[in-house]
């Protein structure tokens, strides 16, 4: 996805090709006629910005739920690593220590790894390897009967591989190719439309013109940035699995 420059550079270049098209019809089509028509132009204008207006907004508001599940679900995937070690703490120690290890090893996995490569729009695998070490750790250990502390482990695994799946899930991001299509070309057509119409006063007409497209490009990379919620400017930090990484590094120094 895009840093902020490169986002402000496409806002810039949406400016500079309605400016050109405007300029391009103040050539092109005589005043008159484009004042006359106004009356039409106006209220369908005012339709297709309404009709855009609500699949733009749906879309917006769309991405940021989704950006907000990311959140969420890192949150979540987080909280049941440290459950894991904490939880291990009450099986016995031959079954403690591997799934200990194997916990922290997932954070250096998530962390060191996976994080890198989905900024990259890379999916890793590092840390299911890790995770498909903790159960086969835990299987090995079903003949110990410690009960409270397996139990919480195979709940917390549960939870892991669950949030894990849906992060991998959010990587991907939501919006459809299609969805994009109506997006973008709904809007050229809006800022197209924009143009065609005539006021007495070409600053008033060029400063409308410059607000929609900008209005619309920025929403357009709002929504672009926050389906990828990974990558780009606004992405999902990794400090949640960070937390968790200090959390159990000050518990084994005591």
């Amino acid at each position: 996805m895009l840093t902020y420059t490169q986002s402000l550079a496409i806002v810039l270049l949406s400016i500079t090709f309605a400016l050109a098209l405007l300029y391009l019809l103040d050539c092109k089509l005589e005043e008159g006629t484009r004042k006359r028509a106004n009356s039409v132009n106006g209220w369908q204008l005012s339709i297709l910005g309404t009709v855009y207006a609500v699949s733009l907004g749906f879309m917006l508001s769309d991405a940021w739920l989704a950006y907000q599940a990311a959140v969420a679900d890192v949150r979540a995937e987080a909280s049941a690593v440290l459950l894991i070690n904490r939880s291990a703490q009450l099986m016995p120690e031959a079954c403690s220590q591997p799934l200990q290890q194997q916990s922290r090893a997932y954070l250096d996995a998530v962390i060191g790894t996976e994080w890198t490569a989905m900024q990259a729009h890379h999916a890793n695998a590092s840390g299911e390897t890790v995770l498909r070490q903790m159960w086969n750790t835990l299987g090995s250990c079903a003949g110990h009967e410690a009960t409270t502390g397996r139990g919480n482990v195979i709940t917390a695994l549960s939870s892991l591989q669950i949030r894990r799946d849906a992060r991998m899930q959010d990587f991907q991001g939501h919006l459809p190719f299609m969805m994009w299509n109506v997006l973008i070309f709904g809007g050229v057509i809006v800022v197209i439309s924009s143009c065609l119409l005539c006021n007495e006063r070409k600053s008033i007409h060029f400063f409308h013109v410059i607000s929609l497209t900008v209005l619309i490009t920025v929403s357009l990379l709002a929504i672009s940035d926050l389906d990828r919620p990974f990558e780009g400017a606004t992405h999902v930090d990794v400090g949640a699995f960070r937390a968790v990484q200090n959390d159990l590094q000050d518990g084994s120094a005591r």
